[in-house]
């Protein structure tokens, strides 16, 4: 048995709250399209059914806080969140820990996920965000299961639990996973054709996508106030440029996601035409070109109004559904992704102070430096 290390295991509290969050967080190996396409098969699968629980009983477990059972799949995690009333804590703890430890992982379920997947519409958000991954009806069961053995393993998880929580909630959990046991991890066989993707309809977009950059790095700061500057607000440039002053499109957004190599800012737009990515970049760095110190304040101040005040215009992405929110669960999760991703805890206060200290000059060489 291999517990779950004590750090991968976050509480964060919310006395005032009558909901428990539990968001897990499962690092994702760097995976072929074809992986990709087991994982979101085993999300859809684990979500909605498991050898305790039909999916009608675990939508009645969660009715009292949220609609569902949750999966999302991104290029570095699978996300896994269900939120319960307090009142019900112990049952949804068990709920965890089947969604954990007994999926049904068979032909017919692996089946009914599929149908699931390719009957769901894709957002733009979603077209930008989800991994690219191989024909969804390609998958096969038995590779699956040896993907899930390689994810979703007590040593691999992280988990956050989040408001009215305490010591006796983890230990509960702990408790229940105390006896979670994995085979060998083994990476699923590849000899299954990937073959072309099937057709969706969906709206069309195009990204820029700048490198790829860490937490770590002495220019993070500078490149989040960057997504800010470009992004968010209809002071940003994206707005006035892309769709005020030259009419490319309604929907434009600048974001930040996690990848394999650390995150990157995706600038992107959902256009009335094909453009060129170089002439959208060069119309953004025309205008960084003009920035003033208004430009950094205004972006300051919509970073604070977003890390300390709720305000739901984050540029944080770490999910393919689109911006992390200020709910409970989003929250949650933010604090157990981050802690996975870069061994350390959301500091929002911290992170805010980082950013007022970016020059402008600091801010305009970080913007030009996601661009084409």
């Amino acid at each position: 048995m291999i517990p779950i290390p004590i750090d991968h295991l976050l509480l964060l509290p919310d006395p005032t709250s009558k909901v428990v969050a539990m968001e897990i967080a499962a690092p994702l190996p760097k995976l072929t399209r074809m992986e990709l396409a087991d994982v979101q098969v085993l999300g859809q699968l684990i979500a909605h059914e498991n050898a305790q629980y039909t999916r009608g009983k675990m939508r009645f477990i969660v009715a009292g806080a949220t609609d569902d059972v949750h999966f999302d799949v991104t290029e570095d995690h699978l996300r896994l969140s269900l939120s319960v009333p307090k009142s019900d804590e112990t049952i949804g703890l068990s709920l965890l820990t089947a969604l954990l430890t007994e999926p049904l992982i068979s032909d017919a379920t692996v089946a009914e996920a599929k149908q699931s997947l390719v009957q769901a519409r894709q957002s733009a958000w979603q077209i930008v965000l989800a991994p690219q991954a191989g024909n969804i009806q390609k998958v096969r069961a038995s590779e699956v299961l040896r993907l899930y053995h390689t994810v979703l393993r007590p040593d691999r998880i992280f988990i956050g639990l989040g408001g009215n929580v305490d010591a006796s909630t983890e230990k509960k959990l702990r408790d229940r996973l105390a006896d979670w046991t994995q085979p060998k991890a083994e990476r699923p066989s590849l000899t299954a054709p990937s073959g072309p993707a099937p057709d969706t309809i969906h709206p069309p977009v195009q990204v820029l996508r700048g490198p790829a950059i860490t937490a770590s790095h002495p220019a993070f700061s500078a490149h989040v106030l960057a997504a800010f500057a470009l992004g968010i607000g209809k002071g940003a440039s994206v707005f006035r440029v892309w769709r005020e002053a030259h009419a490319w499109s309604y929907l434009q957004e600048c974001e930040i996601s996690g990848s394999q190599d650390g995150f990157h800012l995706l600038t992107w737009l959902s256009p009335n035409e094909e453009l060129k990515p170089a002439d959208l970049g060069k119309a953004l760095a025309d205008d960084i070109a003009q920035w003033t110190e208004s430009d950094r304040q205004r972006a300051v101040g919509m970073a604070e109004s977003v890390l300390l005040r709720g305000l739901d215009l984050s540029p944080f992405c770490f999910s393919s559904r689109g911006r992390l929110s200020d709910s409970l669960a989003d929250r949650t999760f933010l604090g157990v992704y981050w802690r996975m991703k870069t061994g350390s805890d959301w500091n929002s206060r911290g992170i805010l102070e980082s950013l007022k200290k970016v020059t402008l000059e600091e801010l305009k060489q970080a913007a030009l430096a996601e661009l084409p």
